[in-house]
């Protein structure tokens, strides 16, 4: 039902923001939850319209107190969209299955699972100093409960050389915490990732991103890596 509201409602405007080869994107779906996308005022308010009769028709209609409005760019200013009679609210960031999104970017939600996960390091510290405890457990307990937190849904990060230098040095003092290497030693962080056997957490974030698009989409085309990479202007 979802999937023939957004056909029709897409069929019927030519709205949405500019992609790649000439194409146009309207919108992003998950469940039955949905983000309209347009590039200006006009644009939001009419495919928002569209969607809203397309969905009355087969007797839907959009929740507007649940339903928030967010412009993005470096000239973004607030827009009023009315979802019949009501104007929705207007937000700088949006919270969704806990990924933060604020102006297009990953700061706020990297920064905030960094300090969840650094946190959750700290309260697990007893384990990290106990010495019966080997260090292959140790790895193992770090991967399967600290780094999920780190990079929660870091498929759909926009790759930024900033936040991914941040996990790293996150992931670098949480290893050399476990490992016990002292500050005063002189290793570098190749070595420090050779003596846990694990990866930079760059590099899981790379397979992750790369992963998601083939799980549901078999790569005929360089299509899925286009949508991989691009980016907004």
């Amino acid at each position: 039902m979802h999937h023939f509201i957004m056909r029709e409602t897409t069929q019927q405007t030519t709205v949405g923001i500019r992609w790649f080869d000439h194409k146009r994107h309207t919108d992003q779906n998950f469940a039955d939850d949905i983000a309209l996308l347009a590039e200006d005022k006009d644009g939001s308010q009419k495919i928002t319209d569209t969607l809203s009769e397309e969905a009355s028709m087969i007797g839907l209609r959009i929740s507007a107190s649940k339903s928030k409005a967010m412009s993005i760019g470096q000239a973004c200013t607030q827009v009023n969209i009315n979802v019949e009679d009501t104007m929705l609210k207007n937000v700088e960031k949006f919270t969704y299955l806990r990924s933060t999104t604020h102006d297009g970017d990953i700061k706020t939600d990297d920064c905030g699972r960094t300090a969840k996960a650094t946190d959750l390091f700290r309260r697990l510290q007893p384990i990290w100093s106990i010495s019966s405890i080997s260090r292959n457990i140790k790895i193992r307990l770090y991967s399967s409960i600290v780094i999920p937190t780190a990079i929660c849904a870091s498929e759909t990060w926009k790759y930024m050389a900033s936040p991914v230098k941040k996990i790293d040095a996150f992931h670098q003092r949480c290893l050399r915490r476990i490992i016990k290497i002292r500050y005063k030693e002189h290793v570098t962080n190749e070595k420090a990732l050779r003596c846990s056997g694990m990866n930079s957490l760059r590099l899981m974030v790379a397979r992750r991103r790369l992963d998601w698009p083939v799980s549901y989409c078999v790569c005929r085309s360089n299509v899925s890596q286009k949508w991989l990479y691009w980016t907004f202007k």
